[in-house]
C-alpha cells in the first residue's frame, strides 16, 4: 500500500512596501490614530498602483475607510479605491462631499483630477484642463 503526501502548494508572495506585505498596511486602515490610516490608504494607492489587481484584497477594508470620521481619511481611501478598481461609484461621493471641507478640499480635488474624465466634472473648475499635472499613477487609463 503506497502512501501519499499532499502538500499544499506554495502561496503566492504577498506583495510588500517598505519590508511589510500588503496585508500589514490593510491591517492600519484599523488604527485609532486618523494619522495612521490616512498614511496606511496612501500606501494602498501604490499597491494599487504598482500591483493592479494584486491589491484588490484590500477593497473591503477601504470600503470602511471612506466611511472614517477623518475627512482626510476618506479621501486617501478614495484615491487607494480608484487606483485598485477604478469604481467611481465607491469614490465620487466621498471627494465631492470632501470639497466642502477645508481640511481635505486640494486632497480631493487632486484625486478628482487624477480620475481625468470621470471625476472633472466634479471637481473645482480651476482645475479642469489640468488634469494632466496630476497623472502620478501608471494604471490611469486615459486623460479627457
Amino acid at each position: 500500500m503506497a502512501c501519499i503526501l499532499l502538500l499544499p502548494l506554495a502561496a503566492a508572495e504577498e506583495p510588500a512596501y517598505q519590508g511589510k506585505p500588503l496585508s500589514h498596511w490593510i491591517e492600519l486602515l484599523k488604527d485609532k490614530n486618523p494619522t495612521v490610516r490616512r498614511e496606511a490608504a496612501g500606501i494602498l494607492w501604490n499597491f494599487g498602483c504598482v500591483h493592479g489587481k494584486e491589491a484588490r484584497v484590500a477593497v473591503p477594508a477601504l470600503d470602511v475607510a471612506l466611511k472614517d470620521e477623518s475627512p482626510s481619511v476618506r479621501v486617501a481611501a478614495a484615491q487607494a479605491m480608484w487606483s485598485i478598481t477604478k469604481d467611481a461609484d465607491r469614490c465620487l461621493p466621498v471627494l465631492t462631499e470632501a470639497l466642502r471641507h477645508n481640511e481635505s478640499r486640494a486632497s480631493a480635488a487632486g484625486v478628482l483630477s487624477l480620475m481625468g474624465t470621470v471625476g472633472l466634472p466634479s471637481a473645482p473648475s480651476p482645475l479642469r484642463g489640468f488634469d494632466a499635472i496630476f497623472q502620478f499613477c501608471p494604471q490611469v487609463e486615459t486623460w479627457g
